[in-house]
């Protein structure tokens, strides 16, 4: 009876860590390691300043590219930022409070001392906020929404075999036990 009784609590341990461990990233709160990718997506420019004029719309839309990493001393920076597959700017800094997400981007090629923020809101694999370009001098000015998603690399079959077949070791030395 007392050995039923084990097996049963270490079931629903084994069950309670499972479920620890599949849903915990969706209940947490963001870091900076989880911005780590390749991020791919949309800005629709939807106001356009030369100075401070406005322009006048319609915008297309802007394909853009994050490439997201630890900070690299040496460069300076988190990443790189592509607009329209042209390299644009840099990351210089990242900042995460739960959810929220802002990213400073800076553009030192030639731009005269442009940066962009892109503030957001980070839901699992998506960030859905705004890119606003904003130049030191009397440049053009870009604003506008952006949609971005994470590139997820898989995990390859291999490792669920391998998990798979530790929980059926497990399960086998419980028989043995008995």
């Amino acid at each position: 009876m007392k050995q039923r009784k084990r097996t049963k609590h270490i079931e629903i341990f084994m069950v309670f860590a499972a479920c620890m461990i599949l849903f915990n990233p969706l209940c947490s709160a963001a870091v900076v390691s989880d911005l780590f990718g390749t991020w791919n997506g949309t800005w629709n420019v939807d106001e356009k300043f030369n100075g401070l004029t406005p322009l006048s719309p319609p915008f297309a839309p802007a394909t853009v590219q994050l490439n997201i990493g630890a900070f690299d001393p040496i460069a300076g920076n988190y990443g790189t930022v592509f607009v329209e597959s042209a390299l644009s700017g840099v990351i210089s800094a990242i900042s995460v409070t739960g959810n929220d997400v802002q990213l400073s981007i800076d553009y030192p090629a030639a731009n005269f001392e442009t940066s962009g923020t892109i503030i957001g809101i980070l839901s699992g694999n998506n960030i859905l906020g705004d890119f606003d370009e904003v130049p030191a001098a009397r440049w053009i000015t870009w604003k506008g929404p952006i949609d971005i998603t994470k590139t997820v690399v898989p995990i390859p079959g291999a490792a669920w075999l391998f998990i798979s077949s530790l929980l059926g070791l497990v399960s086998v030395s419980k028989v043995r036990r008995r």
